[in-house]
């Protein structure tokens, strides 16, 4: 399965929104998901490592995220009117079901 077809875009907030560039799965099992965030606000808002994954079955989505997932403890500013190509990489994701998936971050 090529993981960026999987995953299916969605945000909360008006005007910022994260489009997915490539999602790659290298030898050693870590899944790297290259991605823009956009931001067609006036405001600057900041961003982690943090993410979740969770697969949608029907109307339920379940989170699949790695239970022993590390983040580090960082900011990153996302200015007002930009986009900001990032990577958010972890290891141990299971993306074999059939489906689609949720990619989740905080901003």
């Amino acid at each position: 399965m090529n993981a960026s077809d999987a995953i299916s875009p969605f945000s909360d907030l008006t005007g910022v929104y994260l489009s997915l560039n490539s999602a790659k799965i290298n030898d050693e099992g870590i899944v790297s998901f290259n991605v823009n965030l956009h931001n067609n606000t006036e405001k600057s808002l900041t961003f982690g490592e943090m993410f979740r994954i969770e697969y949608i079955s029907g109307t339920e989505c379940i989170d699949i995220t790695p239970r022993d997932s590390v983040w580090l403890t960082i900011a990153y500013l996302l200015k007002p009117d930009a986009v900001l190509p990032h990577t958010f990489s972890v290891s141990g994701l299971d993306l074999s079901l059939n489906g689609s998936y949720r990619f989740i971050t905080t901003l």
